[in-house]
């Protein structure tokens, strides 16, 4: 049996990207490796790239299948994977050759569901090192769970106040997960979600566990895409959000968690619908004269799972900048949240 199983879900990814991934795989210190490629239906070479790999190394297992997402990819290479624990890689990332080495070494002393480790964030002109604690924590007690899963909450948003560190635990990489302990909770990626399918996945991943790990070193090389989908246009941006948002209400509700993660959770709801403003509302791609733009969002924060979350709502769990947006959305001052974005968007573009 093979100490680890990495997975990798592969679609429309950069040649270059996608070689680098795999290389910083195959050419790991740890050799007892196997190395699960997902092809999801990608319409270019990329099935091609994994095949050729597959050619080279036999550690290396290439899944075909349609397109149906980077949920059911992950879940197509749970269900096929043999190693005693189980890791994920983005095929746009890469890690650094003695991760595999390192971490099992530390997730087998410490005797752990869930080894958590710190990242570099690639930008195009730096890297910078974000570790999620600041010390190694062997066995996170009832608090640390609490914050780890709040943290999770809040993954990939900026716009608040929680506590220093960077706020992607709830990102699928920097994770060795105990295969075991994973077939044993019966958690699998949502495949109804498009968005934010990974922090609802260690939501209840976390949750299920006896006992997480942190290790504080960076191995994990994160590219931040300044294209990335999260940024493109999409008209269904609101309702795509919502569907994740209810997943986190479920979650709460379902564990019965106390009334801090409700505060996170507004905010987080009120944070979201920046995401709409980005993708749909404020977007250079919608051509809809501004008047109906603002009219749609006016329908959409009447709606839950938005309308509940700006009633209730903290602003001042919300970053300085932002905590004007509910009360922009709460009072229907749509144009002057427009005025406010647009004096935002052209002061930042003048400090690039």
């Amino acid at each position: 049996m093979e100490n680890i199983s990495i997975i990798v879900p592969v679609y429309k990814i950069k040649e270059q990207y996608l070689r680098k991934c795999i290389e910083s795989l195959i050419h790991q210190s740890l050799s007892n490796l196997e190395i699960i490629l997902v092809d999801d239906g990608s319409p270019d070479e990329c099935g091609k790239i994994c095949d050729e790999y597959a050619d080279y190394d036999n550690r290396i297992k290439v899944i075909h299948q349609n397109n149906k997402g980077v949920s059911a990819a992950r879940n197509t290479g749970i269900k096929i994977a043999t190693g005693t624990w189980i890791t994920f890689v983005d095929a746009d990332d890469w890690v650094e050759l003695d991760t595999c080495k390192i971490a099992l070494k530390r997730a087998e002393k410490l005797k752990t569901d869930i080894l958590v480790f710190g990242i570099y964030v690639n930008y195009h002109d730096r890297v910078v090192e974000h570790p999620f604690y600041d010390e190694d924590i062997n066995s996170f007690d009832t608090e640390l769970k609490q914050d780890i899963e709040l943290r999770t909450m809040l993954t990939k948003n900026d716009d608040f106040i929680y506590k220093k560190g960077f706020l992607y635990t709830g990102c699928t990489c920097a994770k060795l997960i105990n295969r075991e302990f994973l077939e044993n909770s019966k958690v699998l990626f949502n495949e109804n979600l498009v968005r934010g399918e990974d922090l609802i996945f260690y939501l209840n991943l976390y949750e299920k566990s006896q006992k997480i790990s942190y290790y504080n070193k960076c191995f994990y090389h994160y590219r931040m895409n300044g294209d990335s989908a999260t940024k493109q246009y999409c008209e269904e941006t609101a309702h795509i959000i919502a569907t994740t948002i209810y997943e986190q209400q479920t979650f709460i509700e379902k564990y019965h968690k106390p009334r801090l993660y409700y505060d996170i959770f507004y905010a987080s709801t009120v944070s979201y619908i920046s995401d709409c403003l980005i993708c749909n509302y404020f977007h250079k791609n919608n051509h809809k004269r501004l008047a109906v733009r603002l009219k749609e969002l006016k329908c959409i924060l009447r709606q839950e799972p938005y309308h509940t979350a700006i009633m209730l709502v903290d602003a001042r769990n919300l970053q300085r900048s932002k905590r004007r947006n509910p009360f922009y959305y709460k009072h229907n001052l749509l144009f002057l949240l427009w005025l406010d974005w647009k004096f935002y968007d052209m002061k930042h573009r003048a400090t690039i």
